[in-house]
C-alpha cells in the first residue's frame, strides 16, 4: 500500500505499506525487516543528526530483543555519519533512557523497543534534550528531511564515536533511591508479588526493590516463558490476585516489557483502575512538586 503523496526510496517487494508520514503516537512504527529495515533505520539516523546542531552529542539504546538491537546499530551509523557522538546505554528500559538524557545533558535520543500489545511490530522513538517525546512539529520537520534525503555529510575525521555507556541501570536505581523515602519504605518492610519481563527488567526491578528493603515475590502471571503482551497481562491479573492473598502480600505489580505501564493490585486481590490509577500518580506528583500541573486525558 502506497500512500498519495509518497516518495519511495527503496524496494516495496517485502514491505507491506509506504506512508509520507513516518511518525505515530510514540515515534516510527512498524514491521522490523519489512517495513522498518536497517537500510531504513540508517536514514533515520542520518535524518535525526541532521535535524540536530552539527557535531551534538545524543543517547541511544533499545530492549534485548535482537532485532532491536540490530536496529539500534543502524541508527547510530546514522548519526556518527552527520559529525555527532553517540552515548550507547545498551539494553535498557525507556525510564532509564529518559534519565540518561538528562543526566548527560545531551541534544536527544532514540530507543527501540518492541510493542508491547503487538510483539511482531516495533517501535523507534525519539526524545528531545529534557527526555521527552517528539512533538507533532519536530515530527514533520524530521518527515521533511527524511522525505529530501538531504542528511548533512561529513568529512573522514569528523565523524562522531560511539561511545559504550552501560552504567544507568545503576545510576538510575541511586536516583530512584534519592528521589523516594527510603527509610519509610525499608521500615515497613513490604511484602510484594511481582510480574515482569526478566530478559529486560532482571537488572533493575529486583536491585531497585532490594535497595528498598521490599521483599519479593517472583510470579510469571502467564506460566511460559513466551514473551507477553500487556494487553494479555492485563486479563491474567486475577491469577496474581490470588498469590497475592496467597502470600499475604501486600500489593501486586505487573510491569510491561519496557517498564513504562504498570498495573497494581491491592492486599485483597482487587485491580486499581486506570482513573484510580491516574489519582495516584497525580497525588504523589502534588505532593513532591508543590505547583505541579498534571494533564491527563478528557476521559479519565
Amino acid at each position: 500500500q502506497i500512500q498519495q503523496g509518497t516518495t519511495l526510496h527503496e524496494n516495496m517487494v517485502w514491505g507491506t505499506k509506504a506512508s509520507k508520514n513516518l511518525f505515530g503516537t510514540q515515534g516510527v512504527y512498524g514491521i522490523p525487516n519489512r517495513d522498518i529495515t536497517p537500510e531504513l533505520a540508517a536514514r533515520l539516523g542520518a535524518a535525526y543528526g541532521t535535524f540536530l546542531k552539527n557535531h551534538t552529542k545524543t543517547v541511544i539504546s533499545s530492549d534485548h530483543y535482537k532485532v532491536s538491537l540490530m536496529l539500534k546499530t543502524a541508527l547510530s551509523s546514522g548519526l556518527v555519519s552527520t559529525g555527532g557522538d553517540v552515548y550507547d546505554l545498551g539494553s535498557v528500559t525507556m525510564p532509564v533512557h529518559r534519565y540518561a538524557v538528562r543526566s548527560l545533558g545531551v541534544s536527544g535520543g532514540i530507543h527501540v523497543k518492541v510493542d508491547a500489545n503487538d510483539l511482531e511490530k516495533i517501535w523507534i522513538q525519539f526524545v528531545d534534550g529534557k527526555g521527552i517525546d517528539f512533538g507533532q512539529g519536530d515530527g514533520r520537520k524530521m518527515e521533511a528531511i527524511f522525505g529530501r534525503q538531504d542528511f548533512r555529510r561529513v568529512t573522514e575525521n569528523q565523524v562522531g564515536s560511539i561511545i559504550y555507556s552501560p552504567c544507568f541501570k545503576e545510576s538510575y536505581q541511586d536516583y530512584i533511591v534519592q528521589m523516594v523515602d527510603a527509610a519509610t519504605i525499608r521500615g515497613n518492610r513490604f511484602k510484594v508479588i511481582v510480574d515482569y519481563n526478566h530478559k529486560n527488567l532482571s537488572q533493575i526491578v529486583p536491585n531497585l526493590l532490594n535497595l528498598l528493603g521490599v521483599k519479593i515475590i517472583d510470579f510469571d502471571v502467564a506460566f511460559d516463558d513466551y514473551p507477553k503482551t500487556f494487553d494479555k497481562l492485563r486479563n491474567l491479573y486475577k491469577f496474581l490476585a490470588q498469590e497475592i492473598l496467597h502470600h499475604h502480600a501486600d500489593f501486586g505489580v505487573i510491569l510491561d516489557s519496557n517498564g513504562e505501564k504498570i498495573l497494581l493490585v491491592d492486599d485483597k486481590g482487587n485491580l486499581i483502575d486506570e482513573n484510580r490509577l491516574a489519582v495516584l500518580w497525580s497525588l504523589i506528583i502534588f505532593k513532591t512538586s508543590p505547583g505541579a500541573s498534571v494533564v491527563i486525558p478528557v476521559t479519565a
